[in-house]
């Protein structure tokens, strides 16, 4: 049975917290004053390492103590929510048994916790830091195995055999991030890795939310639809992506209440992540089986309302970026699935009116998520 996030989470912090202090007493779910200083500093230092310039991107940072700390007690938690969060908006579920996962760049295992509360099996995960894997294997309760990786090895050796699903959050944009083929070389990565897995098999890679980052993940995404690679999320369209061709973003975002520890460290450290944001990409092996409904869109902005009162949010699918919008009002048969709707979802509308700043939900409208 899959755990809720939020109770989830709960448990994950509390074995954070006894994984970096494993020889001193404390609180079970939350930092003593003195160890919060020291943490949100840590936080805040690699933060900034990770934006704009983004000076330690690419680099071992789970190296250093303080680099350990940060990622460990701050990062993390974000990392595992954004993972379940791309793979529920991805539509993917693992088969019978559990499947069998390759994880990438998977540090100390936020990625691999959240792939075995979604049900996958068999987890094999790289990393280049050898700490980090350790972590990973306490934290797992040595449910994965671990290898080491470095993403720009040329034919560095992965686990043998076929796999039903390749996963890597937070890495493809730290792969030679400063050349100007780089694009083309993670192309070309991701075609390599498209070929180790089975039919039916998928490829989910998560980046962070940035407009920049955002934009080099879009980039990627139209030099692997030109190159004829299977899109499944979060694109309906399979050409060129409106949004990039608009200058404008495409990310989603999970929904949660962050754990006691996280709300200690956001306040200390002034960094919000009350909805953490992230873009994220999925290819295909190969073409499903059942093409996307008509009419299914995809919603890439937050909820707009006008001084009347009418809601509004932007979506993306065959037709390209539209609005969708609804007047204030109860009872109709969608009203409640309009409600829970947020930037990421999936949904399919019929019924809808077309006005002039695009479609809107009237009482005859019949909305359902998607997929």
């Amino acid at each position: 049975m899959t755990p809720p996030l939020d109770a989830a989470l709960r448990g994950h912090t509390r074995a954070l917290l006894s994984l970096w202090r494993p020889d001193r007493a404390g609180p079970p779910d939350r930092l003593t004053h003195q160890e919060l200083r020291e943490v949100a500093q840590a936080v805040k230092r690699l933060s900034a390492g990770l934006s704009g310039e983004r000076t330690k991107a690419g680099r071992d940072y789970l190296g250093t103590e303080d680099g350990r700390t940060a990622y460990l007690l701050h990062f993390w938690p974000v990392s595992y929510a954004q993972t379940r969060a791309a793979l529920q908006l991805a539509g993917l579920r693992p088969p019978a048994g559990g499947g069998r996962v390759l994880e990438l760049g998977a540090g100390p295992g936020p990625g691999a916790m959240a792939l075995l509360d979604e049900g996958w099996g068999e987890l094999h995960c790289g990393d280049r830091n050898p700490d980090a894997l350790l972590s990973l294997r306490a934290l797992t309760r040595d449910r994965a195995s671990t290898f080491l990786w470095d993403g720009e090895a040329e034919g560095g050796a992965l686990p043998p055999g076929e796999l039903d699903l390749i996963f890597a959050s937070h890495v493809v944009s730290e792969l030679w991030k400063r050349a100007p083929d780089r694009i083309e070389r993670r192309l070309a990565t991701l075609q390599r890795l498209l070929g180790r897995l089975r039919p039916g098999g998928h490829l989910l890679l998560i980046e962070p939310a940035t407009h920049a980052l955002n934009a080099e993940l879009l980039t990627l995404r139209d030099a692997a639809a030109a190159a004829d690679l299977v899109i499944t999320a979060p694109c309906v369209p399979q050409g060129p992506c409106p949004a990039l061709a608009e200058g404008v973003a495409c990310h989603a975002a999970t929904r949660w209440t962050p754990p006691p520890l996280t709300e200690q460290l956001t306040r200390a450290a002034f960094i919000t992540k009350d909805a953490p944001a992230f873009s994220y990409l999925c290819l295909a092996a190969a073409p499903p089986p059942h093409a996307p409904p008509p009419g299914a869109i995809r919603v890439i902005s937050e909820r707009l309302t006008n001084k009347a009162g009418r809601e509004r949010v932007v979506t993306c699918g065959a037709e390209g970026r539209r609005s969708l919008s609804a007047a204030p009002g109860q009872g109709e048969s969608w009203r409640e699935a309009w409600r829970r709707l947020g930037r990421g979802d999936g949904l399919v509308v019929e019924g809808a009116e077309v006005r002039e700043t695009g479609l809107g939900l009237t009482a005859a409208s019949r909305v359902r998520p998607w997929p």
